[in-house]
């Protein structure tokens, strides 16, 4: 294997790479729900942006005259998603760590690099490397 389950190296590597995923999954949460209370605020009387109102179960009023039935404001989407802001700091505290091992492995591991080096090349990486 390239690294020992357990190691220094693995360790800080997966935590680093296993909150970025995190990080990502958070993020994309966030923005659909921002998106949603956005909308939510915007859909008023005649404004016929939007088409969610008075289409969901158990919205007989028939009535449009505010924020989508469910919806949540867009304050009320940052106090319920506050404390998955601390994924960041995960992140931020062994980024650095695991930035320098992968550097080290890249120059004395050459099929590690070679790897690497071929990932980053692929379109899906847009240029970028892994310390990206």
């Amino acid at each position: 294997p390239i690294f020992k389950p357990g190691g220094a190296v693995y360790e800080a590597i997966a935590v680093c790479l296993g909150t970025a995923l995190q990080i990502r999954d958070f993020t994309t949460h966030l923005l659909e729900s921002l998106e949603l209370a956005y909308q939510g605020v915007g859909s008023g009387v005649g404004s016929g942006m939007g088409s969610g109102v008075g289409s969901g179960a158990g919205s007989g009023s028939g009535s449009s005259s505010g924020p989508r039935a469910g919806s949540e404001s867009i304050g009320g989407v940052f106090k319920k998603m506050a404390p998955f802001f601390r994924l960041y700091s995960t992140y931020y505290e062994h980024y650095s760590n695991a930035s320098e091992q992968i550097r080290e492995l890249r120059q004395t591991r050459p099929a590690i690099n070679a790897f690497l080096s071929e990932i980053e090349a692929t379109p899906r990486c847009e240029g970028l490397s892994l310390a990206s």
